[in-house]
């Protein structure tokens, strides 16, 4: 709920709704799918986690202007609801058995991207990668343009300071 605060709509709409799903899968799977027939409970439950395919497929759209390792995340997700889905409808162990592994490999990389957030954040910087697998090559510009033609703005008592990277000097801090 702080994400609406900070307003962040992507991230209030993930968090939400996929705490949202893991209580209604719960209550879906004990109240509703127990008092069908296993066949029947095979198709709402593909059903239910195709739904939440769906769902997953756009909020991956969204990331695709965001950081990699969350676009990876929600790829894996939505890979994984769309393999378990199958599972369910075919009733097969083996296709549920890699959803299962595809769930694994999705809480890896979101452990990944949520270290990557608290650890840049810490450290004031970037010092988990965007991309771990390859280096993007900018020809020696950085990726945000060049660094001495954007415009910073440092806080100074009540008033801020803004200029060029090259040509600010913050008069209350010692060299």
């Amino acid at each position: 709920m702080w994400e609406f605060k900070s307003g962040n709509t992507f991230g209030a709409t993930a968090f939400t709704s996929y705490g949202a799903f893991w209580l209604s899968y719960a209550a879906f799977v004990w109240f509703f799918a127990a008092n069908l027939k296993s066949e029947d409970a095979a198709g709402a439950i593909g059903t239910y986690l195709l739904v939440w395919g769906i769902f997953t497929f756009y909020m991956w759209i969204a990331t695709l202007k965001r950081a990699r390792p969350v676009m990876i995340v929600f790829l894996l997700l939505w890979i994984t609801f769309l393999v378990l889905a199958i599972g369910e409808y075919q009733a097969n162990r083996s296709i549920t058995q890699i959803g299962g592994y595809l769930g694994i490999l999705t809480a890896i990389a979101a452990w990944y991207a949520s270290a990557r957030t608290i650890i840049n954040d810490a450290w004031a910087g970037r010092s988990c990668p965007a991309d771990p697998i390859r280096r993007r090559h900018t020809g020696g510009r950085s990726q945000a343009g060049d660094r001495s033609q954007r415009r910073l703005r440092f806080p100074v008592g009540r008033r801020a300071v803004s200029g060029r990277a090259a040509a600010i000097r913050v008069p209350c801090c010692p060299p």
